[in-house]
């Protein structure tokens, strides 16, 4: 290893332990306060609070993500607010490419869960990005805003394979699967799909996509006839948005904080700030950021981290 990638390491090694130790310390802080936030009793002359809770939703949805999603803490989030006294409403702030079915869709259905339960609305905003599973979750809103420069839809899912064959030929490797079946270990990523296998993959994403337009044609009143050709798939700025009727309105951010504090009756904005619990977790992952890979180590932890074989509402 080089000594200035040595050097680097150190100083990071210095910073983030003071940094961890300040996180540490301060999370005992945020999640004090928080006690009070999501309390079901107080003193009977107190002035009950009123806050509209913003909610961010950014980076890839799924059962862990590293750039800076994370799903059982907006389950959480979600279930506190829904039996706080103080709570008049949620407002999603919205920054994905969206993600997993299966975490996309538990976002929504929690979300529908508290609007059912609380009779209280959800607001969405996009900011650069409200793709895929993202415009998927923003469905559960009762009014969409847009930045102007964000895009929005992406409508649909996809299910990807990955055939390594030719690179594992060139490596010398070959994998062997002893299958109970034929379609046991489809899209294996040496083999290549059948007929069969690809029709089996392709009935999956056709169901996932019914389910995705049902909430769309409910959400924004489209007939089925409507929403087909909005839902192709593409990605629209948010003029297009507006005029297809994917969104409600194009604001600053700040324009439509104002608008939902009014429209809710809430009198001021909470934000719950996520603080990671494994923070040692976090630094090692921050050091190891720091030091170079080969291409063969970079290609291989993409093959690692690829969903293949997963159903994906993900813009593309």
């Amino acid at each position: 290893m080089k000594s200035k990638q040595v050097v680097g390491i150190v100083i990071a090694v210095l910073v983030f332990v003071i940094a961890g130790a300040a996180g540490v310390a301060s999370a005992s802080t945020l999640n004090s306060s928080l006690t009070t936030f999501s309390s079901l009793t107080r003193a009977a002359d107190a002035e009950p609070a009123s806050n509209l809770a913003v909610i961010d939703i950014s980076g890839t949805i799924g059962a862990s993500s590293s750039d800076g999603y994370d799903h059982e803490f907006i389950l959480g989030y979600i279930e506190d607010l829904t039996n706080s006294y103080e709570n008049m409403g949620i407002l999603l702030h919205i920054d994905s490419p969206g993600g997993r079915v299966y975490e996309t869709d538990e976002v929504y259905l929690a979300l529908e869960n508290y609007k059912n339960l609380t009779g209280r609305p959800v607001y969405a905003y996009a900011e650069s990005y409200m793709a895929s599973g993202a415009y998927y979750i923003a469905c559960a809103a009762d009014l969409i805003a847009a930045n102007r420069n964000s895009w929005v839809g992406s409508i649909g899912v996809y299910i990807s394979t990955v055939n390594y064959k030719g690179l594992f030929d060139t490596l010398g490797i070959r994998p062997e699967y002893i299958k109970s079946g034929e379609n046991k270990a489809m899209g294996n990523g040496y083999d290549e799909l059948t007929e069969e296998q690809y029709a089996i993959y392709q009935g999956l994403v056709d169901e996932s996509f019914e389910q995705f337009l049902d909430i769309v044609c409910s959400s924004r009143t489209y007939s089925r006839e409507e929403a087909l050709p909005i839902c192709d798939g593409r990605i629209y700025t948010a003029a297009q948005g507006l005029e297809n009727g994917l969104i409600d309105r194009i604001y600053s951010y700040e324009e439509f904080e104002t608008l939902c504090l009014e429209e809710c009756g809430a009198s001021n904005i909470y934000e719950r700030v996520y603080v990671s619990d494994d923070w040692m977790s976090y630094f090692f992952g921050e050091v190891e950021a720091l030091i170079p890979k080969s291409e063969a180590q970079i290609l291989l932890e993409q093959l690692e981290q690829d969903e293949s074989g997963v159903p994906m509402y993900y813009a593309g």
